[in-house]
């Protein structure tokens, strides 16, 4: 197998790349890794101390625990079935007072690493009078626990083989023409297009919390571990 970035879009937060010579089955591997392994913070745990807004303590524990935070893999660890602490978890605070509307950036964190990847993203809009003052806690899962925990999203198809025919360019043909991004050429002369199944262009679109390369690095790792540990018990 040969994985290649064909390219790389820091400004959306993607990356485009191809696998060669392997498997539908393996590819559908490295997409379901990186929905569903690979771990990212994000909030677990709320106490409202107040809650005056026009939304009930649940919807707001709600959309603060789908809102992406940037994720340090190094510095935390899973919590698992131990007690919270600096390394398994993150606090975070939010405090407000109307009339305002409240956004991803008005909250506090202990980690001045671990921020909302979006920072203007609403929460709640309060009213004069009205008020918030809350205490989370963000922890390390996994996208297959929760989706608010999901780095990304990838997809994939097959890699079109690009072929040249001899005819001039403006040439009506038979043959049906595939337009693919992530392969140049150009349609200066008349060009078939044949599908691998053995080969595929892949895109993963992160959500922010990690970068595009660190995920499928992870995703990758994720795998190699568990195929590890599986030979071990043969």
């Amino acid at each position: 197998m040969k994985l290649e970035v064909v390219r790389n879009n820091p400004a959306f937060k993607t990356i485009t790349f191809t696998l060669s010579d392997t498997t539908p089955a393996f590819a559908n591997l490295i997409r379901k890794s990186i929905l569903d392994d690979v771990p990212t913070l994000a909030i677990e745990y709320v106490t409202f101390n107040k809650n005056s807004s026009v939304l009930y303590d649940e919807m707001l524990a709600h959309r603060l625990g789908l809102i992406p935070l940037t994720t340090d893999l190094s510095s935390y660890q899973f919590k698992g079935d131990d007690e919270l602490s600096a390394l398994n978890s993150v606090k975070l605070t939010l405090q407000a007072k109307g009339p305002c509307t409240v956004y991803a950036k008005d909250l506090k964190s202990q980690d001045p690493k671990i921020v909302p990847v979006y920072e203007n993203t609403p929460i709640v809009k309060l009213l004069e009078g009205q008020e918030i003052d809350i205490e989370a806690t963000a922890i390390l899962g996994t996208g297959k626990e929760h989706a608010k925990w999901s780095p990304g999203h990838a997809y994939y198809h097959y890699q079109p083989t690009i072929k040249k025919g001899e005819g001039p360019a403006g040439t009506i043909v038979g043959s049906k023409v595939v337009k693919d991004d992530s392969i140049p050429y150009s349609f200066e002369t008349q060009e078939d297009a044949e599908h691998s199944d053995k080969n595929f262009v892949f895109t993963l679109e992160s959500f922010g919390q990690l970068e595009p390369k660190e995920i499928l690095e992870q995703a990758i790792a994720l795998n190699k571990e568990k195929l590890d540990a599986f030979i071990k018990l043969l």
